[in-house]
């Protein structure tokens, strides 16, 4: 018997109303299911969201310690053991690539199989396989279920995010949408619906439709259990980015509150998008960023200009080899040549960039200096 199932029955015998309390909170028609579920080994709810909720009633504030107990002891053919997949992806990550070996030895053909595509979503993360290769193993992985064709699709959205393909990312998110209410596990189901509004949110973003993107972000913001509001914050922050300093700044605080380890890449892309409003609205601060890759390298190039330190700017824009970027990098980069030269051309080169990326959210930083330029080229141009 896990720790969490040994403590809830104590506390049920210690007081005889809480088995009550907990048929309100669950919506059971009576008790008994809970009695099962402490007195039966191997007996489990039905919705892994139960358990979270009972979680929250009785040992209030202690759900990681209750959860890191129970999930061990899910048997990995059980739908609970699946589900818990997308928990220890969020609320235990030091778990995570264990319980996915547990589930991938399951003898349960969809038990393997959704840990198969949490084996590649880990991968993708770490940096551990190429795009073409991750695109390709995703597409042959079967998904008999809606909750696997989920999956897939979003697996699918998330690698063309980080690749910049817009118009796949908004296909693939649309579609994994329309197959969230099929879902009957309210747990799985919220996550999901989070993660496709973000997905959704971002990709409006990017092409400047920024009421749509907004409106997809703030539908999730006061969601009951966002294990990703600091994802919903760090968008809705960017939204805000080139308009509106406070507002940004304000959300992008938001989202870094909601991120505690300092080596999260999470908070070290927040710490960058606060970084960008400093240099965009000439406000002399600057986090420092632990990766010297050609993002954060870039970060800092951006700031040395708003603070007029040419000579430095030119030194760190130099060391990146705008063959190893890719065309949204390029374009920032190009952008960042501009301002350090003077030179349209740039500009012009940046905003082809950004165009080839699918970016027109951000493309406007290339835009706005032609303003002054001839109105019906900038016409052309926003297209």
């Amino acid at each position: 018997m896990s720790y969490f199932k040994q403590k809830l029955k104590e506390a049920l015998e210690n007081d005889r109303t809480l088995a009550q309390t907990l048929v309100t909170v669950t919506g059971f028609s009576n008790p008994t299911p809970i009695y099962k579920f402490v007195n039966q080994p191997g007996r489990e709810f039905q919705s892994f969201s139960t358990i979270l909720e009972i979680i929250e009633t009785v040992f209030p504030g202690r759900e990681r310690e209750m959860m890191a107990s129970y999930i061990p002891t899910l048997d990995p053919n059980g739908k609970n053991a699946r589900v818990s997949l997308e928990y220890t992806t969020k609320e235990l990550k030091d778990m995570h690539e264990g319980h996915i070996e547990r589930i991938l030895n399951a003898d349960n053909d969809e038990s393997r199989l959704w840990a198969q595509y949490y084996v590649l979503n880990q991968k993708r993360r770490k940096n551990q396989i190429d795009g073409l290769e991750f695109i390709t193993q995703v597409s042959e992985l079967p998904a008999h279920s809606s909750e696997l064709q989920i999956l897939k699709y979003l697996s699918l959205t998330y690698i063309f995010h980080s690749k910049h393909v817009q118009p796949l990312v908004k296909e693939y998110a649309i579609k994994a949408m329309q197959l969230v209410d099929d879902i009957s596990d309210p747990y799985i189901k919220a996550n999901y619906n989070a993660r496709l509004h973000i997905a959704l949110g971002d990709g409006c973003l990017k092409e400047n439709d920024i009421q749509s993107a907004r409106h997809y972000l703030f539908r999730i913001k006061d969601m009951e259990r966002n294990g990703m509001i600091h994802l919903v914050n760090l968008q809705l922050g960017k939204s805000f980015i080139l308009s509106d300093y406070d507002k940004a700044e304000h959300l992008f605080k938001e989202a870094l509150a909601n991120v505690i380890d300092e080596q999260s890449a999470h908070r070290q892309e927040i710490k960058k998008s606060l970084n960008f409003l400093y240099s965009y609205w000439g406000v002399d601060r600057h986090h420092s960023l632990h990766d010297k890759n050609a993002g954060n390298i870039a970060s800092l190039i951006y700031y040395l200009i708003s603070r007029n330190k040419e000579k430095e700017a030119r030194h760190y824009l130099n060391q990146l080899n705008f063959a190893d970027l890719n065309n949204w990098e390029r374009a920032f980069c190009l952008y960042y040549e501009y301002r350090l030269s003077g030179n349209v051309d740039y500009l012009y080169q940046s905003i082809e960039c950004f165009k080839q990326s699918g970016e027109r959210y951000y493309r406007q930083i290339s835009l706005r200096p032609l303003q002054d330029k001839n109105p019906y080229l900038l016409g052309a141009l926003q297209v």
